[in-house]
């Protein structure tokens, strides 16, 4: 596959991936100078370094166990002296380990031989010092005076090796330091090169990538220029253009500019026709306007027709309301009425019950008179005995003669008190006779009240029977108004509703009536905006 066909992404990727790679080289060139000198850096710290460092601590031990030698010749304090000689042990130990530890270390030849040398030299000093520690120790002062003489020149032979051991070590440190040096010249040197290689194939690649985008890229916006100028006779060199995200845009303007093209034609023809549709509308909107005119008429007339029905309706409604509310007050009223009814019947039944109670009293009364009645007539013929029995004594004391005046006297005074109480009794009879003419006469004037009282209590349920008869009627004629009442008010209701629902018409027939004139105009309008669209498909070039 050509280059050119390449998608845009992949064409972008290309570049990238071989700026990347030539990223990725510089990066391990760097990489690899910088891990040469970081192995100089290593050599450096970790072997020449301490091995110098080593070296100058064996002259510092070696010097500080000669000048402790010295120190012992000129010191006899016992105490001092153990201490001393237990010091030197100890740095005759630690000279010959960093002995042994700088043999362990990777060192050069050169550097391994000159360390042999001092290894001898430093045997040859510890072998002529032997005796000097026991020398002390026995306070033979000359002795050790003469071993440590004598050991000088071995010191001194110790001493230039050291000298030079420390001068290769810093010879080889030197070497080092200037290898690592030129290392970071050569690879500041070598990462100038690169980085100014990899700026050059960058911009390589810039323009490569530019021309495979900006050129394919350019022809498209020109067409898209000519298209927005109306001009759609321009056409593309298709074969400047690959087959990528570029090529199908151009494949999609070329498509467009067809599209418009025949859009254009479409719209051009089509206008003509709108023209005429325009005129057709038009004189449609207006007949249409005139019949609305009409209906709005009409639709005023119901609505004034419904207003008045509706005000006859409502007036109906309040009547029967009124109505309602009498015959309500009216049941009221019958309630009311029948509450005193039944009270009046309650009472007089009352009456009745106490005037037929006094009946029987006064029926008591008459038997309790026939009683006293036969008490009275007792009395009487007690009373007339009383005169016979009177009589009989005043005879028997008359014939007594003078004997019986006190009798006769007696008997004159109980004849007198008997006729006293036949007279009482006369009168008693008389007054009895008359209460029990009365108390018969109460009897009967009691009965006939009675009667009386049953009958009007009859009269009085009867009446009773009526009111509730008529109040049920009322309630009837109440409920019937209230239905009357609701029928108005639901016609009143619906009345109302279709008065709405002719105003609503007629607004919606001034609505269509203001939408017919509006069509009108708008169809005016279209007219102008058809004029007008067909001048604008004017302005394309197709041809």
């Amino acid at each position: 596959m050509h280059y050119k066909n390449f998608s845009v992404g992949k064409k972008i990727g290309v570049v990238f991936f071989s700026i990347g790679l030539a990223v990725a080289a510089l990066g391990y060139f760097l990489i690899s100078e910088i891990s040469a000198i970081k192995s100089n850096l290593l050599d450096i710290t970790d072997g020449t370094m301490p091995r110098i460092v080593l070296v100058q601590d064996l002259q510092t031990d070696i010097a500080t166990l000669r000048m402790d030698e010295f120190f012992l010749l000129s010191n006899s304090n016992k105490d001092e002296v153990n201490t001393v000689l237990t010091s030197i042990e100890k740095a005759n130990r630690n000279v010959s380990a960093m002995l042994e530890q700088l043999q362990s270390m990777s060192i050069s030849s050169e550097y391994r031989n000159q360390l042999q040398s001092v290894i001898r030299d430093w045997d040859i000093y510890v072998s002529s010092k032997n005796g000097f520690s026991s020398a002390i120790k026995n306070k033979e002062i000359a002795l050790a005076n003469k071993i440590t003489y004598d050991s000088y020149q071995a010191f001194n032979t110790l001493q230039s090796s050291l000298d030079k051991l420390l001068n290769l070590a810093n010879e080889e440190s030197m070497s080092e330091r200037e290898q690592a040096l030129n290392n970071v010249q050569q690879s500041n040197t070598f990462t100038f090169i690169g980085i100014l290689l990899l700026i050059a194939f960058m911009v390589v690649m810039n323009l490569f990538l530019t021309r495979q985008v900006c050129l394919p890229l350019s022809l498209v916006t020109t067409l898209a220029g000519k298209i927005a100028a109306g001009d759609l006779t321009h056409r593309l060199n298709r074969e400047n253009i690959g087959n990528d995200e570029l090529g199908v845009l151009a494949d999609s303007c070329v498509t467009m500019q067809d599209h418009l093209r025949d859009l254009v034609n479409d719209i051009s023809s089509s206008v003509t026709q709108l023209s005429a549709a325009i005129e057709e509308v038009s004189t449609v909107s207006s007949n249409a306007s005139d019949g609305m005119k009409h209906q709005q008429d009409e639709l005023t007339m119901i609505a004034t027709a419904m207003n008045q029905m509706q005000s006859t309706v409502q007036e109906v409604a309040n009547n029967t309301e009124d109505a309602s509310s009498a015959a309500n007050k009216a049941t009221e009223d019958a309630n009311e009425s029948t509450r005193v009814v039944t009270k009046n019947i309650e009472e007089i039944q009352r009456v009745a019950s106490v005037i037929e109670h006094a009946g029987e009293m006064v029926t008591q009364l008459e038997q309790d008179s026939a009683s006293i009645s036969m008490v009275v007539d007792v009395i009487s013929g007690i009373a007339e005995q009383t005169n016979l029995l009177a009589l009989n004594a005043a005879i028997e004391a008359a014939r007594a003669g003078d004997q019986g005046r006190g009798f006769a006297v007696v008997a004159d005074e109980v004849r007198t008190l008997a006729g006293r109480t036949s007279e009482s009794t006369s009168e008693i009879i008389a007054i009895i006779e008359k209460l029990q003419k009365r108390a018969k006469d109460t009897g009967e004037a009691t009965k006939e009240s009675c009667v009386l009282i049953q009958s009007c209590v009859e009269q009085t349920e009867l009446t009773g029977t009526h009111i509730s008869q008529i109040e049920g009627g009322v309630n009837q004629i109440a409920s019937m108004n209230m239905q009357i009442a609701s029928a108005c008010s639901e016609q009143t209701s619906v009345t109302e509703e279709l008065s709405r629902n002719v105003e609503n018409i007629n607004e919606s027939s001034h609505s269509v009536a203001a939408g017919s004139e509006q069509t009108s105009q708008a169809c005016v309008e279209l007219s102008q905006l058809a004029t007008g669209l067909q001048s604008m498909v004017g302005r394309f070039k197709i041809v």
